[in-house]
């Protein structure tokens, strides 16, 4: 319905002036990775520092973005994001988003050895192989429960 129309409508609000993007997110949420950017800047403009970057790491955190938009928000918030990287690419790697292969660099070298072997799981790989290699605390990861 309308969500899906604002969806479709918001590269449109790139050229819209701070108070506009204001007013039209007033009583919903920017459904795109553009319209989070696009909304956090005009909040910044606003004063409104502490939601804006609210509203960033809830999108980092569980919207789907093209590489485009993944790349834009690294680059206009990357300090405030980085520790929610981890869980960026858990929430990609339960809904099966291709923003695995350009989170794993983000993270540290124990969860790409996870994230690797959550994949070798999923692709008919032996559950045993590597888990001993992980530290303790991702050896009982959901996801690679899940996936065995």
């Amino acid at each position: 319905g309308l969500d899906r129309l604002v969806e479709k409508s918001e590269p449109v609000f790139e050229e819209a002036s701070d108070a506009e993007v204001l007013a039209l997110f007033k009583t919903r949420s920017p459904q795109t990775g553009g319209g989070v950017l696009r909304l956090a800047r005009a909040q910044m403009a606003a004063g409104k520092q502490g939601d804006a970057e609210a509203g960033v790491v809830l999108a980092w955190r569980t919207l789907d973005l093209s590489t485009a938009e993944h790349d834009l928000f690294l680059a206009e918030h990357g300090p405030l994001l980085a520790d929610h990287h981890a869980a960026r690419l858990d929430m990609a790697e339960w809904r099966g988003l291709k923003d695995v292969a350009l989170m794993r660099p983000l993270v540290s070298e124990a969860r790409q050895k996870l994230s690797a072997l959550r994949d070798k799981i999923k692709n008919g790989g032996d559950p045993s192989a590597g888990i001993s290699d992980l530290p303790r605390e991702l050896q009982d990861d959901p996801l690679l429960s899940y996936r065995r």
